[in-house]
């Protein structure tokens, strides 16, 4: 079992967050609330110059990067004065993520973020071709939501991982789909099958204090794991 984290970090220093996210198996792309109230609204330009300000973690050999998911984003830009293409983003970004992984030949994992999960199947039908687009590029698909989630929209799809708090849905614990697991070690013990485990959604709104409390509780409890 190995660490990562779902995204958002309570930094307010890029490089500080930078060296923490590389401290994980798999490092992941810092998202910093503190600095940026609407991170997850990032234009694709703000979304690839974060790529390249974190530029030792996408030349690890594998890393993750979160985006914001079609479903979200939908819900989100209905209220933003400037509507935004969500899939000029994608491409946008995509384009970028190509780039890094022909000229090192990397493992990358795209999270979609769905805090809004499918409510339909119309909507999980958005979900599923975003997904198909980030495959058909031969990038690891992860969808994470923070939510309670209902498994009729959470199919058993052949190309796409789940990254799920298992105190809101403990039926995945064991589920061959789940590739990380959300918990808190302070409260929970580890009981998935998960390759991964973090800590669970809303980490940007902690203190770098308890950030780095929780970090040394979940490498200790991975390590006494079974």
């Amino acid at each position: 079992m190995k660490m990562t984290g779902i995204g958002s970090l309570p930094f307010k220093n890029s490089n500080e967050a930078e060296n923490f996210s590389l401290r994980h198996h798999l490092p992941f792309i810092p998202e910093l609330p503190q600095l940026q109230e609407n991170f997850l609204l990032n234009s694709s330009e703000e979304l690839i110059e974060r790529l390249k300000m974190y530029d030792n973690i996408t030349n690890k050999p594998q890393f993750k990067v979160q985006l914001i998911g079609p479903i979200t984003y939908k819900h989100m830009n209905q209220n933003c004065e400037k509507k935004i293409d969500y899939h000029q983003i994608l491409n946008e970004i995509l384009s970028s993520l190509t780039k890094i992984k022909n000229s090192s030949h990397q493992t990358i994992y795209v999270q979609l973020d769905e805090p809004i999960p499918p409510k339909d199947f119309q909507e999980q039908s958005q979900l599923e071709n975003v997904m198909r687009t980030i495959t058909s590029l031969e990038f690891l698909v992860v969808v994470h939501s923070c939510q309670k989630i209902q498994f009729d929209f959470f199919p058993e799809w052949p190309t796409a991982y789940l990254a799920l708090d298992l105190n809101l849905n403990p039926e995945f614990s064991l589920n061959q789909k789940l590739l990380i697991a959300g918990i808190d070690p302070r409260l929970d013990k580890i009981n998935t099958q998960a390759e991964f485990v973090s800590f669970t959604c809303g980490m940007g709104l902690l203190t770098t204090d308890v950030c780095e409390e929780i970090y040394q509780k979940l490498s200790e409890t991975i390590k006494n794991s079974p």
